[in-house]
């Protein structure tokens, strides 16, 4: 495969490569760095945020952020989840520093998290900061090559080819549960054969076998009159796992829309699948 990168500098003594936003499109760097199986950071950098992302023989290993409104930190997601309150999020911030180790493995150890919960939620993490990354128009990146390398914890390294693949596949998914879902600010509840209070207790136990994890969790959310993004915030399955569930219920009349609620201000995360898929094609 013959990789495009107008705007990219290759430094021949170092092998490092540099370059600006706009000129290139960074797909095309993240492929570069898999196929050539590349061990170090590439670090990206805009008026956005930036990321670093941290690369052993051309898997992703390791990843670090910094977007506007905390988009994507562990903490903030954790808070905003109610599965830590901000007094426990700074006694384990202690912790963490005491103990010299990540916050990850300091959730999973006073089980906040499972292993496979926190494997599950940073691979999701990964695909939408990297989603959100590839709609930056301006900014500039770096790839250093380096053994030191910070290895994210419960984090399964991940081939860029395959989530560049994975990110257009959700992208376009994405584009076709939007249609049902009405919007971030929409509220959703059961309709009444699905409802708690249903007359049919042996129709509901057969319903609620067939539900997976993830659509069990959903369904109780929604029970919980939330906006579709709090339950986004609150199930922490992320953007495009919360639509393709809501969107199936639409369609099986499991659910139905009961109104909307005005979002305090606009998610950073908002227009990142929608740039994604155009700027992987």
């Amino acid at each position: 495969i013959k990789i495009r990168c107008p705007g990219c500098v290759l430094m021949p003594k170092n092998n490092e490569l540099k370059g600006y936003l706009g000129g290139f499109d960074l797909t095309d760097v993240l492929q570069l760095i898999s196929q050539q199986q590349k061990t170090g950071i590439l670090k990206v950098e805009s008026s956005e945020g930036n990321c670093s992302w941290f690369f052993k023989e051309g898997m992703i290993v390791g990843m670090s952020s910094s977007l506007a409104n905390h988009a994507f930190d562990l903490e903030e997601m954790m808070k905003k989840s109610g599965r830590l309150s901000p007094a426990q999020s700074s006694t384990m911030r202690h912790e963490q520093i005491r103990r010299e180790t990540s916050m990850e493995r300091v959730l999973v150890d006073h089980g906040i998290l499972s292993h496979q919960e926190m494997a599950a939620f940073n691979q999701m993490r990964l695909f939408e900061i990297l989603a959100a990354m590839l709609g930056w128009k301006k900014g500039s990146y770096s790839f250093e090559p380096t053994r030191s390398l910070y290895e994210t914890p419960y984090l399964q390294p991940q081939p860029s080819d395959y989530i560049l693949l994975e990110i257009l596949r959700q992208t376009d998914e994405l584009s076709l549960f939007e249609k049902h879902v009405a919007s971030l600010e929409a509220i959703y509840e059961p309709c009444s054969t699905f409802a708690a209070d249903s007359d049919d207790a042996l129709f509901l136990a057969d319903f609620r076998e067939q539900l997976t994890a993830e659509e069990e969790q959903i369904l109780a959310l929604v029970k919980q009159h939330l906006t579709v993004q709090e339950i986004i915030d609150r199930s922490l399955h992320g953007r495009y796992n919360v639509y393709r569930i809501l969107a199936g219920f639409l369609k099986r009349g499991i659910i139905a829309e009961k109104g909307k609620k005005q979002l305090k201000a606009k998610r950073h995360s908002d227009d990142a699948w929608k740039y994604a898929s155009a700027d992987l094609l």
